[in-house]
């Protein structure tokens, strides 16, 4: 149900007085403060909902956040190993161990809001097993999941394809089985957050109606980035930045193949850890005195300062933060549909196909030898970018949440606010 903004804003529903709403968070990976653990704890530090918000998790930080609880489901003894390496192998070593026990104790949790007359809906993070979604649903409990990539199915396509053209065994990991899970576990949910308009297209290609499809973002926080430290000095020529795997899947190679091809005086920055297919078939390209690689660094942003146009012609994604990153630090981006991550458009750099190779030798030629335009184009990405803080972004997933519960009836359509052309803050 829903009523118009002058209306609902602030009106709390019938059920919503009569019960307190909560939501169940399933995190199937550490809580360590990186990778999908720290998108998922940046979204809930920001909801701005009134939900009583448990995340279930096999270890993490007590810190991680005043907004939520942190409930560490992995045994006590394999959580208690004093070193963070030793930590990660026993989970690795002890995963499903770790996911069962995830999922028994969300479960256990979400039943008994339930038998309190509370509105509940548990948040899924990839990756959960279908009993567990049937006996939520079966409780009455509503089942958000969220996508950090594209469907498996689409993106075992894309890179079946390109490793093939490259005449490359699949070095990823995506199997017929794990498609066939992703495509069933959808089924069970009641909505999916997709990051980025290709995202949408492939859960609905593979059978996730429409209706189910929310709309959303991945973030960027601008604290992180605060500071005037460059890592690279000032050469004679512009530097382009990659962050992020230099593989395949990212277009690494495709991007090593145009810098080449550019002939453009300056440099090109990779950091990141690197596949070692992308070390056979560039080796060539590596040895070049122009392109510079450099380990992954916690402190990315002096590497961001640092640069004139930042490059990322990846194959498949979600919505990378890469790109909300360097967008955030007034950065143009050159990248792909897929890497677009609801910022990059024609006012804040290019979006070309990864395979348009005339077309991405153009571009990065144009930015090279324009540094007005880079300057327009970085302003405008660090306008874009404040639209998609983690501030917004959280903030987003909370009126869903709220709708979702019945606990606030705001009569905003949270489809509305990632189709505005300008991506305003609402």
């Amino acid at each position: 149900m829903t009523v118009s903004d002058a209306e609902g804003v602030g009106r709390i529903s019938s059920r919503a007085r009569e019960a307190h709403a909560s939501a169940f968070v399933f995190m199937p990976q550490p809580s360590t403060g990186a990778g999908p653990s720290y998108s998922c704890l940046s979204i809930l530090r920001n909801l701005g909902s009134v939900l009583d918000i448990n995340v279930f998790t096999p270890y993490g930080s007590k810190r991680a956040g005043d907004q939520f609880r942190l409930n560490q489901t992995f045994p006590l003894a394999l959580r208690l190993i004093p070193a963070r390496k030793a930590r990660g192998f026993a989970f690795r070593v002890n995963r499903k161990l770790a996911a069962d026990r995830n999922e028994v104790k969300l479960l256990e949790a979400a039943k008994e809001a339930v038998s309190k007359g509370q509105p509940a809906l548990a948040y899924i993070w990839p990756e959960s097993s279908v009993e567990l979604l049937l006996r939520l649903r079966d409780a009455g409990v509503h089942v958000v999941r969220e996508m950090i990539n594209c469907h498996r199915g689409a993106a075992k396509k894309i890179l079946d394809a390109e490793y093939k053209r490259l005449g490359l065994e699949p070095g990823h990991s995506i199997s017929a089985e794990s498609v066939d899970h992703e495509v069933e576990t959808l089924e069970h949910c009641d909505h999916v957050f997709c990051s980025n308009d290709r995202s949408e297209q492939s859960v609905v290609d593979f059978g996730v109606p429409q209706t189910k499809v929310r709309p959303a973002s991945f973030g960027w926080e601008p604290a992180r980035f605060r500071g005037n430290g460059r890592a690279l000095s000032a050469i004679d020529g512009p530097t382009f930045l990659f962050v992020g795997l230099i593989c395949i899947r990212k277009g690494a190679h495709l991007l090593l193949r145009y810098w080449a091809a550019s002939g453009i005086r300056g440099r090109l920055v990779l950091v990141g850890n690197i596949e070692p297919a992308i070390k056979e078939i560039c080796a060539e390209y590596l040895r070049r005195d122009d392109v510079i690689m450099v380990k992954h660094t916690p402190d990315i942003g002096q590497y961001y300062r640092s640069a004139d146009v930042f490059v990322f012609p990846t194959l498949e994604e979600g919505g990378p933060q890469v790109v909300n990153e360097a967008a955030g630090c007034g950065v143009p981006v050159i990248t792909t549909p897929m890497g677009a991550a609801r910022v990059a458009n024609a006012t804040t750099g290019f979006v070309l196909d990864p395979l348009d190779e005339a077309g991405w030798i153009e571009a990065l030629r144009t930015l090279a030898e324009d540094t007005e335009l880079r300057q327009r184009m970085g302003a405008g990405a660090q306008r874009r970018a404040m639209s998609v803080t983690w501030a917004e972004v959280g903030r987003a997933r909370g009126r869903v949440f709220d709708e979702i519960t019945g606990k606030v009836i705001t009569g905003r359509d949270s489809r509305r606010y990632y189709r505005n052309a300008d991506l305003e803050v609402p």
